[in-house]
């Protein structure tokens, strides 16, 4: 069972449009699947703001 799950996870985040698709279908899927996460902001106070997000992001 783990085995089918790991494996629907992995196709499921190598699907990307045809070249031809219509843009909108590739502007979500370049939202929605990001190649780069910029986090702007992030000072070494603790418990601020960017701290949060990093700590969700990771």
């Amino acid at each position: 069972m783990n085995d089918s799950v790991l494996t629907t996870a992995l196709s499921a985040n190598s699907w990307v449009p045809a070249h031809d698709a219509n843009p909108v279908i590739k502007g979500i899927h370049a939202m929605l699947h990001p190649r780069n996460i910029v986090l702007v902001g992030a000072t070494d106070k603790p418990g601020n703001y960017a701290e949060r997000i990093w700590n969700n992001l990771v």
